[in-house]
């Protein structure tokens, strides 16, 4: 077999087959719906071949919507000949056009397509189905050129992206079916009471962890560039380069090229959390919170000085998110490790974790006395706080949470998640 040149680089970055994802919804549908972004699967799974009937599925409940993607790998040019099997409706997609409409209820029946040229190379393939009750089938094959018969579409052919969390929560998923934006649908454009204003010049598109204003009004930022697992192995986070703290100022200019941007930290390790407490700038990241000064006057905070400390670090999945202030105190929150599901070191996306992660932290400004004040958190990304003090988080679906979590922090309180 003579894999194309062209195919063999993409090969080195993705996994032999595709990926599967399978989104519940809740009514029946009558032809494939689309499912409105923004929302995790149910089941999100690596396969050989594009070859599933009844059990094969997964573990999931009709009505369902089936994707499959993937890089397709043509060995020869010429006409190819596809042929898409199916209980309920699907479609296929090539290279973005719809190539094989095969939509509707019905039972399993098969739909060949036309003869495709197909260059020599690597091809975006995407399939859609649904489900809607009783039986269950999507099967894709193939006629290559001088082939004499069909044959499934499987690895080595068929490669998916590697380095993939494979994250999944619980219920249904929204579908796009004509209703208003915010109404069931997702939000097309910002409210009409706002104005959306760009505030950065151009080339300068950072990753984003966190923000907040200094008191001369300049809005500071921290890149967060986060490295990924894939579904074997752990990324290196030590040999990740810091990120960094930008001051962007001007920010009422009317020409976005007029808006100023100055580095004025470094050394920083994926901050999701600022905030100014007396003048003085305070970040949250990987593995402490720390005051940050300007001793020489230049306008760089060049001396970083530990605040709190003493939690464990060494998970790609455990952050330092959010950084609130209120009485002299600091708070921030500790995300939970991850791992592959092979991996030996940890049994499963649990646990185990070191002490003080998974728990709302409270930092003593002047003492630096570090305490957990509530655990059980799995990814609190957002923290808020009101004007009485009264603070709240934010956090991801997950082994025993919900999706999507607003909760109001009580002290003392456990909120789902497991770290052992």
């Amino acid at each position: 077999m003579a894999i194309p040149q062209s195919a063999m680089a993409i090969q080195a970055a993705t996994d032999p087959g595709v990926t599967l994802r399978l989104y519940e919804v809740e009514v029946p549908p009558e032809r494939v719906p689309r499912i409105a972004e923004g929302q995790t699967p149910n089941v999100d799974t690596l396969r050989e071949s594009i070859d599933f009937e009844g059990d094969g599925f997964g573990d999931i409940q009709a009505p369902f919507v089936s994707v499959v993607s993937g890089e397709l790998i043509v060995e020869a040019a010429g006409l190819h000949v596809f042929r898409m099997s199916s209980d309920d409706g699907s479609r296929l997609f090539l290279d973005g056009p719809l190539v094989i409409d095969h939509d509707g209820r019905h039972s399993a029946t098969s739909v060949d397509s036309a003869p495709i040229e197909l260059s020599s190379g690597v091809h975006a393939l995407r399939l859609e189905h649904f489900d809607h009750t009783g039986a269950r089938v999507l099967r894709l094959e193939w006629k290559r050129p001088g082939s004499p018969a069909f044959e499934l579409v499987a690895a080595p052919f068929v490669h998916t992206d590697r380095d993939l969390t494979r994250v999944t929560s619980p219920g249904f998923k929204r579908v796009e079916d004509g209703r208003r934006p915010g109404d069931g649908a997702p939000l097309s454009a910002v409210h009409p009471g706002w104005t959306l204003r760009t505030i950065r010049p151009e080339g300068f598109e950072p990753k984003v962890g966190a923000m907040t204003f200094l008191p001369d009004g300049r809005l500071v930022i921290g890149t967060f560039d986060p490295l990924q697992r894939d579904d074997r192995e752990l990324p290196d986070i030590d040999s990740k380069r810091p990120d960094s703290l930008f001051a962007i100022a001007n920010l009422d200019a009317e020409d976005p090229n007029d808006i100023t941007v100055t580095e004025i930290a470094t050394d920083v390790f994926e901050p999701t959390g600022l905030c100014v407490v007396d003048g003085t700038l305070y970040v949250a990241h990987r593995n402490s919170v720390d005051r940050l000064i300007d001793k020489d006057g230049d306008g760089f905070l060049e001396t970083h000085e530990t605040v709190g400390e003493g939690w464990e670090g060494w998970n790609y999945h455990q952050f330092a998110f959010g950084l609130s202030h209120t009485d002299g105190k600091l708070y921030t929150a500790l995300s939970t490790a991850m791992a592959p599901p092979a991996w030996e070191g940890m049994v499963h996306n649990a646990g185990p974790n070191g002490p003080m992660r998974g728990g709302w932290i409270e930092i003593d400004i002047e003492s630096g006395d570090t305490r957990v004040i509530a655990g059980g958190l799995r990814t609190p990304n957002g923290l808020g706080m009101l004007a009485d003090g009264t603070m709240f988080h934010l956090d991801n679906q997950g082994t025993w949470m919900p999706t999507s979590v607003l909760a109001e922090l009580i002290p003392g309180r456990f909120y789902g998640h497991y770290n052992w």
